[in-house]
């Protein structure tokens, strides 16, 4: 934090994921402002969900270049997939995956490599469900809509293993690819582990609401104080008239 050439109090933080920085986040106050504690802790994790956003466009740019050019890439393509620490998923046509990353048979409960037990009408070890804990019909997962509607999809989900009743907070984006005719192939997903940020926030709300509270105990208290001692000091002045 500091004072910028127009003495408005400001705030740089750092876009930072998986220990490398994709970039900084600005902002600043009118001159006579400050910020609280509660403004730093949004903006830390403003800061880090704009990192997680900026890196996951990145992969799913440089995935569906890679599978646009074809087997040239291949060992590009297979880079991208087994170095990155992000779950990355390509399907077909009619949904049925060709491709899942290290990391991301991790994160669905799957062994390295596999792909049994996500296929279509297969029992999948793990279930998608909203923000809200809902499970995600199948005609509604980030995939199958990225597909069907030939648009990218952005969206908070749980993955629920149901070997370890495990909950993963997960942010994930998907897009459709195109083959050389410009059709819809497939779907591309790129998922991010937030549960750590996820955390973060829950403790973050817990505190304010605590802090909230303990604050407005002792206010009550002063509210009746107050109003027990104006409606006295009326008493008062009406007696002695």
């Amino acid at each position: 934090a500091g004072m910028d050439t127009t003495g408005c109090l400001c705030v740089r933080a750092p876009l930072v994921v998986r220990k490398h920085a994709v970039g900084a986040l600005y902002l600043a106050i009118r001159p006579g402002k400050e910020f609280a504690d509660a403004d730093l802790a949004l903006i830390q994790g403003l800061a880090e969900r704009a990192a997680i956003a900026i890196d996951n466009a990145r992969l799913y740019i440089e995935t569906q270049q890679a599978l646009a050019s074809g087997s040239a890439t291949a060992t590009q393509l297979d880079t991208i997939f087994n170095a990155t620490d992000v779950g990355i998923f390509v399907t077909d046509a009619q949904g049925a995956f060709l491709r899942i990353n290290p990391y991301g048979a991790q994160l669905l409960g799957l062994p390295p490599d596999a792909l049994e037990g996500v296929s279509p009408g297969a029992k999948a070890p793990f279930e998608l469900r909203t923000a809200e804990g809902e499970v995600i019909p199948t005609d509604r997962e980030p995939l199958h809509l990225a597909r069907t509607l030939g648009r990218p999809i952005e969206q908070r989900i749980i993955i629920h293993r149901h070997s370890s009743s495990k909950d993963i907070q997960a942010l994930t984006r998907c897009s459709p690819w195109l083959d050389e005719r410009r059709q819809v192939a497939g779907a591309i997903g790129v998922v991010t582990d937030i549960t750590t940020i996820y955390e973060l926030e829950r403790q973050k709300d817990e505190f304010l609401g605590i802090a909230s509270h303990e604050l407005k105990t002792p206010l009550t208290s002063l509210k009746i104080l107050a109003h027990l001692l104006a409606r006295n000091m009326q008493a008062s002045c009406e007696r002695r008239e």
